[in-house]
């Protein structure tokens, strides 16, 4: 490999009233490859911006762009993303949708939510990545295809005092499917999780299913 010469490039950020946006652009010159196989990297732009702002009160929203042109086609991704946010709950989100000149666009999202109480926890994960999600001209997605969803709950207990600050119970389940082997993969999970003072701790999780 070697270097890709850069013609220019630049940069932005800052705050608008209640927004933080940043942007960057690049250009580069086209260079062929060292290998002796006759491919070249093509002369491109590139662009890239965000917006985020807080809502709410805790919550936020932000949204991003990123693009590519050059080559053959254009390629790029549009995001939404951000977390509500309770007194003892949080729920994180993105879908994000990208796009290729002359190919069909894909979808991607993904959610993340947690309940914490005095006593109890209770968590939730999941994604979906469509199989034409295609951002290789500006990122790297490898679970085209693949859709999961994770869930944990169990009992919690806090200690104010003493070098053992947390201990977390807890068993649940995960169902993956993957689009490439039409099949999907059951597991039943249980653990433990462990929090000591300052800034320690471990975590133990056995699991059993079928792939």
């Amino acid at each position: 490999g070697g270097e890709v010469p850069l013609r220019l490039g630049g940069r932005a950020f800052g705050r608008a009233g209640a927004w933080e946006y940043g942007g960057f652009l690049a250009a580069t010159d086209g260079v062929a490859y060292r290998d002796g196989s006759g491919w070249s990297e093509p002369e491109a732009q590139y662009s890239v911006a965000r917006l985020r702002r807080g809502l709410l009160g805790n919550s936020s929203i932000g949204l991003l762009g990123a693009a590519k042109h050059g080559g053959s086609a254009d390629n790029g991704v549009l995001d939404v993303d951000g977390a509500l946010r309770g007194p003892d709950w949080q729920l994180a989100y993105q879908v994000a949708r990208s796009w290729r000149e002359r190919a069909n666009g894909g979808t991607a999202a993904s959610a993340g939510f947690k309940l914490t109480r005095e006593r109890l926890t209770l968590a939730a994960k999941g994604r979906a990545i469509g199989s034409d999600f295609d951002v290789d001209g500006v990122g790297f997605v490898p679970w085209r295809g693949l859709s999961d969803l994770t869930i944990l709950g169990g009992p919690r207990w806090y200690f104010p005092t003493g070098r053992l600050s947390e201990v977390e119970v807890y068993a649940g389940g995960n169902v993956t499917h993957e689009k490439v082997d039409a099949y999907t993969d059951r597991a039943l999970l249980v653990g433990v999780s462990l929090s000591a003072r300052p800034m320690a701790g471990g975590e133990l999780t056995l699991q059993h299913g079928r792939s």
